[in-house]
C-alpha cells in the first residue's frame, strides 16, 4: 500500500474515532462505551505509529489544514459531554451584556437572581465559583453572546466551535512556520492536526483552553522570527493566558531586554482596565484557584496524590509544590547561554519540563498543558513519543469522569504513560553521547 493510501485509511480511523462519541456515550450501555474507547485508542496508537515512520515523506501544509478541517466537521454535532466550560463562558458574556461587570459576583447570587431565567444556567457545573476566564477571554465572550437573541445556546454553541477550531489552526499554522520548511512539513505533524485532544476535547467542546496553547506558541514564533518590537506585547497577552508566560518571563529580562518586562506587565494591565478594581481581582483569584486546585475526577499526577493522601491533603501542598516548579524554571532560564537569538532546540525542553511539573501539581485536567506538550513535541523528533503518549491520557481521562470515585486508577495509568514519555526522550539524549565517547 502506498504512502498516500495509508494516509487516507489513517484520516478514516481517525474520523471514526472522532465521529464515535455521537452513537456510543451517553445510554447505550458499558459495551457501547468500550467500543468508543477502544476506537480512540486504536485511531491514536495508529496516528502515532504511522506518522513517526521513516518512510512517510514530507506533507503540503495545505493537505494538513484542509484535512483537519474535514475531522473537524465531524465533531460539530457533538454535545458538550466533556469540558462545561462553555456553558460558564456564554454565561460570563450575558452578564455583561446586562452592562454588569461578570467578576463581581458568582451566578448563584440573588444580584443575579433575574438571569437565572436563561436555559444556561441550569448547565453550569460550579455556580459557586467566581469565574476563571481571563479579560482576553471575557471580550471574545461578550463578542460572541451578542448574538445570543438570534441564534439561542445551540447556536452560540456552535460559533464557540468554529472559533475554538480557528485558533487550533493558527496554532498548527505556527508550528508549520517553526518546523523550518514550511513548504513541506513531516509528517508527525498530523499528530498535532489530526490529534483528537484539540479536536475531541477542545474544538469540539467550544472550549477557548488553546488561547493559552497560541499565546506560548505566538511568544515563540515572533522571537524565532526576530520580531521583538511585537514580542513583550504579544507576551503581556499571554499572562493572561497561561501561567507558563510568567514563569519564563526572567527570560524575557536576560535574552532580550529588561525594558520589554514594563511593556509585557503594562499590555497585562491594560486588558485588566475595564474589569478592574481591587475586591474584582481577588474574586478572579479566587476563581482560578477554585477551578485549578478543585480535585475533581482528573488524571494528573496532583489528583492522584489528592486521592491517595487525602487525609492529610488541603490545598496547601500546592504552594509548596509551586515554589518548587518556579525554582526549576529560574535555574533553566540562568543556566542557559546568555544569546539573544532563540534557540529552538533549548526552548523545547525548557518548556516541555516546565509544562510536565506543572501539569503534575494541578489535581484538575488542564488540556491546554498537554495541548501546548503535544505542539511543543511534534518540533523534534526526540519528543514524537510525548505526542502519542500524552493523547492516550485523553481516553483515560473520559474514562475517569465516567468512573469518578475510581478515577485514581486512570490517574495512575497517565503517571506511567508520562514517565514513559518522558524515559524515551531522556534515552534518546543520552545514547548519541555514549556512541561519541566510545569513538
Amino acid at each position: 500500500m502506498s504512502n498516500e493510501s495509508r494516509l487516507q485509511l489513517l484520516l478514516l480511523i481517525i474520523g471514526a474515532a472522532l465521529i464515535s462519541p455521537l452513537f456510543y456515550l451517553g445510554d447505550g450501555g458499558l459495551l457501547s462505551e468500550l467500543t468508543f474507547y477502544i476506537l480512540l485508542v486504536f485511531g491514536i496508537i495508529a496516528l502515532g505509529y504511522e506518522t513517526t515512520r521513516q518512510s512517510v515523506t514530507g506533507l503540503k501544509p495545505s493537505f494538513v489544514l484542509t484535512t483537519t478541517g474535514l475531522l473537524f466537521i465531524v465533531t460539530i454535532p457533538h454535545g458538550i459531554f466533556i469540558d462545561t466550560e462553555i456553558y460558564r463562558n456564554i454565561w460570563d458574556g450575558l452578564i455583561q451584556g446586562q452592562g454588569e461587570n461578570p467578576y463581581q459576583y458568582i451566578p448563584m447570587s440573588e444580584a443575579w437572581m433575574g438571569m437565572r431565567g436563561h436555559e444556561v444556567y441550569d448547565l453550569l457545573q460550579h455556580p459557586q465559583f467566581y469565574s476563571a476566564s481571563s479579560p482576553v477571554e471575557m471580550v471574545l465572550h461578550r463578542f460572541i453572546t451578542w448574538a445570543d437573541p438570534l441564534i439561542g445556546l445551540n447556536g452560540l454553541i456552535i460559533v464557540y466551535k468554529l472559533i475554538s477550531f480557528m485558533i487550533s489552526l493558527s496554532i498548527i499554522w505556527m508550528v508549520i512556520k517553526l518546523s523550518g520548511n514550511p513548504a513541506e512539513v513531516k509528517a508527525p505533524i498530523l499528530l498535532l492536526a489530526w490529534n483528537p485532544l484539540l479536536l475531541l476535547m477542545i474544538s469540539g467542546q467550544g472550549s477557548l483552553e488553546n488561547l493559552a496553547i497560541l499565546g506560548v506558541l505566538a511568544i515563540i514564533y515572533f522571537w524565532d522570527h526576530h520580531q521583538q518590537e511585537v514580542l513583550p506585547m504579544v507576551w503581556g497577552v499571554a499572562l493572561h493566558l497561561s501561567f507558563i508566560p510568567w514563569l519564563f518571563l526572567p527570560w524575557l529580562i536576560r535574552k532580550v531586554r529588561w525594558t520589554y518586562l514594563l511593556i509585557a506587565i503594562g499590555t497585562w494591565i491594560v486588558w485588566w482596565m475595564p474589569f478592574f478594581n481591587l475586591d474584582i481581582f481577588t474574586n478572579y483569584i479566587s476563581g482560578l484557584l477554585s477551578y485549578h486546585l478543585y480535585p475533581a475526577a482528573s488524571v494528573s499526577p496532583g489528583y492522584l496524590i489528592a486521592a491517595f493522601f487525602g487525609w492529610i491533603y488541603s490545598g496547601s501542598e500546592q504552594w509548596f509544590l509551586s515554589g518548587v516548579l518556579v525554582l526549576v524554571v529560574f535555574l533553566m532560564i540562568f543556566k542557559s547561554k546568555q544569546v539573544h537569538q532563540l534557540d529552538i532546540e533549548h526552548v523545547i525542553p525548557s518548556i516541555l519540563v516546565a509544562s510536565l511539573l506543572l501539569w503534575a501539581i494541578l489535581p484538575s485536567y488542564a488540556a491546554a498543558l498537554l495541548g501546548l506538550m503535544i505542539s511543543l513535541s511534534v518540533l523534534h523528533e526526540r519528543y514524537y513519543s510525548w505526542a502519542t503518549l500524552l493523547s492516550l491520557t485523553i481516553v483515560l481521562q473520559i474514562i475517569a469522569l465516567r468512573l469518578d470515585d475510581w478515577s485514581w486508577i486512570m490517574a495512575a495509568g497517565s503517571v506511567i504513560l508520562v514517565g514513559t514519555a518522558f524515559t524515551y526522550s531522556w534515552k534518546y539524549h543520552t545514547v548519541p553521547e555514549v556512541k561519541e565517547a566510545n569513538l
